[in-house]
């Protein structure tokens, strides 16, 4: 994907995701999700399924689906990138957490609430402290 001869191909997908996550904070899911389906269809094909950045658009779509009430593709979502992450960085990583974390808000507005308690504990039982930081417009404090 090329828009121009002076612009290479990982910037342009990189601006995708960017472009995502400024629909996202702007509340204009639609656009989101279409930037995030854009930038995840070309990581695929230029990296491995597993690279970090693949994995961030994966959750990043999923909380997007999560917003727009699509809740098995958020879980579809999230799950992906939950086996990717724990692979790539471990269990304990932050960014892993997020997205477990992410999975037991879901399953909690699914009323799914044993798994939703059971991926809401992550936090504690990795004795991880998390203080407040921004994910694709969503605030948290998770302690």
């Amino acid at each position: 994907m090329v828009l121009n001869s002076l612009v290479p191909d990982d910037d342009v997908v990189l601006e995708c995701h960017r472009l995502g996550l400024l629909y996202a904070d702007q509340g204009k899911l639609v656009e989101a999700e279409q930037m995030f389906q854009r930038a995840l269809q070309s990581f695929e094909k230029a990296w491995v399924l597993e690279h970090t950045s693949t994995l961030d658009t994966v959750n990043n779509l999923g909380i997007i689906y999560a917003n727009q009430g699509k809740l098995d593709e958020a879980e579809q979502m999230y799950q992906r990138a939950l086996q990717g992450k724990e692979k790539a960085w471990g269990p304990e990583h932050m960014s892993t957490l997020s997205t477990f974390n992410n999975l037991g808000i879901l399953y909690a507005k699914q009323s799914r609430l044993a798994k939703a308690e059971c991926y809401g504990c992550a936090y504690a039982h990795t004795g991880a402290i998390i203080g407040s930081w921004r994910i694709v417009g969503v605030w948290t404090n998770q302690e």
